[in-house]
């Protein structure tokens, strides 16, 4: 009653205090030059000019002096040729006509370098072959054979493999390969002769951190023991050695890098940083092909390991990694990047595995393979692998992704003039339908498209775009203040605007930039009694 009596009779009160002034403050983000020019031909690599040079299509177009032949010996196509017309040619040179295959066998101790001034002069030629009877594998595994309990690979005949492997020769071959994963059991029969080197990025895992480093890949003792092993052999088994089973690759050499660390109890798992080193060291080491059976849902960018997947692809290096066993996540993290081949699991039916990742909108799922099938109404199926020190059964996008590996490390060795992005293509091109849009894996298809491939000229590479992720926060003694701002998109300016509404006062202004290579960061302490400007440098 008191107070409303004075507040009545024109009483005063204390006048409260007066609110802030919000002020703007506004400018710009400036990036470093190297953000636009940077691994500019992101997911693009240096292509070589296959083809370039080529004689007219015949006999020589297709010559692979690489591949078996009889030394000292060239056949030449007597076709335009008049008898007086190969005398004077080949004169000097012992020949025998065989005029039944229109061609004359010239003996010379060097049939590559008289090809090539043939060919300048009209004239075809090409190498006289040897073949050689292709064995059937006579590893356990491998269909038809005993099989490993009552178990084969039948896989392999869903990819083609025996019809691909004809097309290679007696013991086909890969390139040097790099399989990141959980390790591998070096001492396991079935990899006898096929690894080489190897590292370990991840020796300890501490509180979900990977600790020290080290020369040995051995496989995990806790978690997902075996996987690596696992997904090695699938690509690189000992084959045609009457034990076990048959790689895709017969020969050629695969280096194990550890990538995954346990804690000694029950968890086991790969870390950005593990996984970043593992990609460098791989590419330090110059492999042609990257089998990454691993990801992780949820995230579209992993700034730290983007850099490696960049530099990676600048070395033409092919990597492939599993689309993901969720089918309602998108695919995984490092799948779903422009550098890297995505692949999903296929079942026997040639129906998309029911737990295979699915792709949403923007993404892009390349080929599928055999993955098996298992948690759905469908009939069950399984990829017979090695295991540490004996074999077993498992399925997921891991296998197909093994397997695709396989077959791209074939097409590398037997074509090594193709890029990454060609025998990528190759594998696309080359598969068999499925129930959804992508192709399954088929081996013989694939030779065949990077055949033709071989011979025309490289296509001409499309960049893909760099976007960003921009957040700006006004801090005042190391706490923030207001609502950051933040914008992403197409980076196509070093410059990027930004505005704050923040009260009067003296800030620190952190700004930090996340694009598909790189991420930079920067600061700037500006005073603001008015609306003010300021610019941001990152770097």
């Amino acid at each position: 009653m008191l107070t409303l009596g004075l507040t009545a009779c024109g009483g005063t009160t204390p006048a409260p205090n007066p609110a802030p002034t919000t002020v703007k403050i506004s400018g710009e983000v400036v990036l470093p030059q190297t953000a636009l020019t940077q691994g500019a031909a992101q997911g693009v690599v240096a292509q070589s000019a296959a083809g370039e040079g080529t004689a007219p299509a015949d006999l020589s177009a297709q010559a692979n002096w690489d591949a078996p032949h009889v030394p000292g010996e060239l056949l030449v196509s007597s076709g335009g040729l008049a008898a007086q017309g190969v005398s004077t040619r080949l004169s000097g040179f012992q020949a025998e006509s065989l005029s039944d295959l229109g061609l004359i066998r010239v003996h010379t101790p060097n049939p590559e370098a008289l090809a090539g001034q043939l060919a300048a002069e009209g004239i075809s030629s090409q190498p006289n072959y040897i073949y050689s009877a292709l064995a059937t594998p006579n590893d356990p595994g491998f269909p038809g054979n005993v099989g490993i309990g009552q178990w084969h690979q039948d896989y392999l005949t869903q990819v083609g493999a025996a019809e691909g492997w004809a097309q290679l020769g007696s013991a086909p071959a890969g390139v040097l390969t790099a399989v990141l994963d959980t390790g591998v059991d070096r001492s396991h029969p079935d990899l006898r002769g096929r690894l080489i080197g190897g590292y370990d990025t991840c020796s300890v895992l501490a509180g979900g951190n990977c600790q020290g480093e080290d020369t040995d890949p051995s496989e995990l003792q806790f978690g997902q023991v075996g996987h690596g092993t696992a997904m090695t052999g699938l690509i690189g088994a000992a084959t045609n050695n009457g034990l076990g089973l048959s790689g895709m690759t017969w020969q050629g050499q695969m280096v194990p890098i550890k990538v995954f660390g346990d804690d000694g109890q029950a968890n086991s798992s790969a870390t950005t940083i593990s996984l970043a080193r593992g990609l460098a060291i791989a590419t330090d080491s110059k492999v042609r092909v990257i089998n990454m059976s691993l990801g992780i849902p949820g995230v579209q960018s992993d700034p730290k390991v983007n850099e490696q997947l960049t530099r990676a692809a600048a070395a033409d290096i092919m990597m492939i990694a599993a689309a993901g066993n969720t089918p309602d996540q998108g695919l995984y993290f490092p799948a779903n990047r422009p550098e890297v081949m995505a692949v999903g699991a296929v079942n026997p039916a040639g129906q998309m595995s029911c737990f295979s990742a699915r792709p949403r909108a923007g993404e892009t799922l390349d080929l599928l393979a055999p993955g098996g099938e298992n948690g759905c109404d469908r009939a069950a199926s399984w990829i017979l692998e090695l295991t540490p020190g004996d074999y077993r059964l498992g399925a997921g996008t891991s296998e197909a992704t093994a397997i695709t590996s396989g077959a791209a490390s074939l097409i590398r060795a037997a074509y090594p003039g193709l890029s990454a992005l060609q025998v990528r293509q190759a594998l696309v091109q080359g598969g068999k339908p499925t129930d959804s849009a992508q192709p399954q894996l088929n081996l013989p298809g694939a030779l065949a498209v990077a055949q033709q491939l071989s011979a025309a000229p490289a296509p001409t590479p499309q960049p893909t775009p760099t976007t960003y992720n921009l957040t700006v926060q006004a801090y005042r003694n190391g706490q923030p203040v207001g609502a950051a701002f933040k914008a992403s998109g197409q980076l196509t300016s070093l410059k990027l605007p930004y505005e704050l509404n923040v009260p009067q006062g003296t800030y620190e202004l952190r700004a930090k930039v996340d694009t598909s290579k790189a991420s930079y960061s920067g600061a700037a302490t500006v005073t603001a009694t008015t609306n003010t400007t300021a610019t941001i440098a990152v770097q």
